[in-house]
């Protein structure tokens, strides 16, 4: 049976597996490539004597929850209980908080059987020395961010199937061996790797002799790492190199971005920038997390793509980021000021990015009280959250120097309206300075950006919380809620506009909590301005027609054809 139909059975039974994979050499010790000797290793990174011939594979450990009467299987019993950390999203503002899991197993002594490779050539009984967790953590000290997949399901006669289980892809955080004879696995997903990991990368060399505030060209101890053109660091001075050889960098430009030629000293820093002009913030983001060492395989640019031709297509960013970030921190930039929407979808196993939109599809659905769970719909406003302010100071002057408001050029600001003495008699006002906009290329971003804040935050948002069966079918992350609490000034009942927040399941395989925050959007129907080589709108083709906007001749507000026209904003 699938999973879908389990969950529907009464006195199902959750059952939990997991799968960490650690890397493990496919070489054989001792013989062909590998050269080590003496005691045989067990093929791990950490216990390598001879690291170049270190072939990487994955070897898969699977546990499982430890129950009686388990069907046969090839999996250690040792899972105690697991709890899945839903995310929190941020919708406009930041990453918001993480989506992980923390796995209590239990640790008893062990064979080795199936484990080391080589147990038949050792002199002692492994049963007698060390623990299952301690062995593994002394043979594989370096665990962090390998893949660990979590299965969620239920059991049943026959547990070789794990293609009925819902399965989230997490990365390994931490493994704490506990004092009660039990491990505690966290797992985190993709962005932990951007917490650590900085873009642009640290310094790959220093300057190997002083140069003057003239030098065209400049000697550096190693120059293999560099890209073979772009923009370095010295102290306080940005400069422009077009070539390099092993150890110099040549056709030097000085004094790029706003900074100022000068001396420096033998040894400084030689610091790689990382540059864009007129780059979408999704090639942008891309960029920071393959910095980070984020894969490709856990970035679905299509779908990204797709977005941004809809909702995006004016943020493309002009930036120079000349020393090493945190990733995470310039991402959660780029989610503010691009208002983006981003989380990881463990199930999956990608970076999912929605724009923070003016509007909701058509093809947006409404939950209704019928479909949650009894007593546990509830809401309250957020006056906090309100705006009726917003100014963005952009138009970086010095990119070697703080990104303050003494150090931009332009001001961009724009009120709603709703802070008169009729209303709230008071200004909410926002204020942010940012380095990827400039003041020559990257007007219409900041103007969207402030139109589209006020406009979510105009009114008080809400936050909503409510619980639904896990065999309803679940809302996508922009929908609507109907209820009886949210009426018009005539009492009709009506829907609003939601994003999610956290979506998680409260005990794991049965139920689902919610939190979403109304987002001011609006059920309109908008199109990209068409091309003038164009024709009229009954000509052209249905693909032209849902993707373009056509002005209607008609005096009412709807198309030849009866359907509903375009606004233009």
């Amino acid at each position: 049976m699938t999973f879908d139909t389990q969950k529907a059975i009464i006195g199902r039974q959750p059952f939990y597996v997991i799968k960490l994979y650690l890397a493990s050499c496919d070489e054989t010790f001792g013989t062909g490539a590998c050269l080590g000797t003496g005691e045989a290793c067990f093929n791990t990174i950490g216990t390598c004597k001879y690291e170049p011939a270190f072939n990487k594979v994955d070897k898969v450990y699977t546990f499982c929850s430890n129950r009686e009467k388990l069907p046969l299987m090839d999996m250690y019993p040792f899972i105690i209980d697991m709890g899945i950390i839903g995310s929190k999203r941020d919708p406009g503002k930041t990453l918001g908080r993480r989506e992980g899991a923390q796995i209590l197993l239990r640790d008893t002594p062990h064979h080795d059987r199936g484990i080391d490779p080589y147990l038949s050539t050792r002199s002692y009984n492994a049963s007698e020395r060390g623990t299952f967790w301690t062995k593994l953590l002394a043979r594989n000290e370096y665990y962090t961010s390998k893949k660990c997949e979590v299965y969620v399901g239920y059991l049943t006669d026959d547990m070789t199937d794990l293609s009925n289980f819902e399965k989230y892809t997490y990365f390994i955080d931490k493994i704490q061996k506990n004092a009660d004879n039990t491990v505690t696995i966290t797992v985190k997903d993709i962005f932990k790797l951007s917490d650590r990991a900085t873009f642009p990368k640290s310094a790959y060399s220093s300057l190997n002799g002083a140069i003057t505030d003239s030098d065209a060209a400049f000697t550096v101890g190693d120059a293999s790492e560099y890209e073979s053109s772009g923009y370095v660091r010295i102290d306080n001075e940005i400069s422009y190199y077009a070539s390099k050889t092993a150890t110099t960098l040549t056709g030097i430009i000085r004094a790029q971005y706003g900074t100022t030629a000068a001396a420096h000293n033998d040894g400084a820093s030689v610091q790689q920038c990382e540059t864009g002009t007129n780059e979408n913030v999704i090639d942008t983001i891309k960029r920071i997390l393959n910095t980070c060492d984020v894969s490709n395989d856990f970035i679905p640019y299509s779908d990204w793509s797709t977005e941004s031709a809809s909702w995006l297509g004016s943020y493309d960013l002009n930036y120079c980021i000349s020393k090493p970030e945190k990733g995470s921190k310039l991402i959660n930039e780029l989610i503010e000021q691009c208002l983006l929407t981003m989380w990881w979808d463990a199930k999956d196993a990608e970076i999912k990015l929605d724009a923070f939109i003016p509007a909701l599809p058509e093809s947006a659905v409404t939950v209704t009280q019928d479909v949650m769970l009894k007593d546990s719909f509830t809401w309250e406003d957020m006056p906090e959250d309100k705006l009726s302010q917003y100014s963005m100071l952009y138009g970086v002057r010095d990119y070697a120097d703080k990104v303050d408001s003494e150090n931009v050029e332009s001001l961009y600001i724009s009120f709603t309206g709703e802070s008169g003495e009729n209303r709230d008699n008071e200004i909410r006002a926002k204020q942010t300075v940012s380095r990827w906009f400039t003041t020559v290329d990257n007007g219409t971003a900041v103007s969207t950006t402030v139109s589209r804040t006020l406009n979510q935050k105009k009114k008080n948002p809400k936050k909503i919380k409510f619980k639904m069966d896990i065999r309803h079918t679940q809302p996508d992350s922009d929908f609507y809620i109907k209820h009886p609490d949210f009426i018009d000034k005539y009492g009709e009942e009506i829907s609003i506009p939601v994003t999610i927040v956290t979506a998680k399941q409260e005990v794991l395989g049965t139920t689902m909590t919610y939190e979403a925050i109304s987002t001011g959007a609006q059920q309109q129907r908008y199109a990209l301005i068409g091309y003038n080589t164009f024709g009229t709108y009954p000509t052209e083709t249905d693909a032209v027609k849902d993707k373009y906007g056509f002005i209607s001749e008609n005096t009412e507000p709807f198309f030849a054809d009866g359907t509903e026209a375009y606004k233009i904003l």
